[in-house]
């Protein structure tokens, strides 16, 4: 299970490092009860998410958006289909030329595309 979210999370991060928003997000489930809470913000569905997301990948080339990496630190199943993951991001390089760095707590559940995102709470 752990190994599988790395490889769902390294894909995603891989994503955004190439300004490929569709890759990105392929690690959410899609549907509208999927959320991110980032910024002080409530984000709920896939199709809202990528709206919030896509103002970053405008200029569509790889690096615009600044180089993601994520490390995990706590991984913890509960039942057969749902998965928290804690761990740290950091974004270096952005159009601002800072690196924000942060934590997230991610909810999985697993269906039959995998392994997905159900609940983000990055800060």
């Amino acid at each position: 299970m752990r190994k599988a979210i790395q490889r769902a999370l390294s894909e995603s991060t891989d994503g955004w490092n190439r300004a490929d928003l569709e890759r990105f997000l392929a690690v959410y489930q899609d549907g509208r009860d999927t959320t991110l809470i980032t910024g002080g913000k409530v984000i709920q569905g896939l199709v809202a998410i990528r709206r919030y997301y896509a103002r970053r990948f405008v200029s569509g080339k790889p690096g615009a958006a600044g180089t993601l990496a994520i490390d995990l630190s706590h991984v913890r199943r509960f039942g057969e289909s749902h998965c928290l993951v804690i761990g740290r991001y950091r974004l270096a390089g952005a159009e601002s030329g800072k690196t924000s760095r942060g934590l997230l707590t991610l909810i999985f559940q697993r269906g039959p595309a995998g392994w997905r995102i159900v609940s983000d709470h990055s800060s």
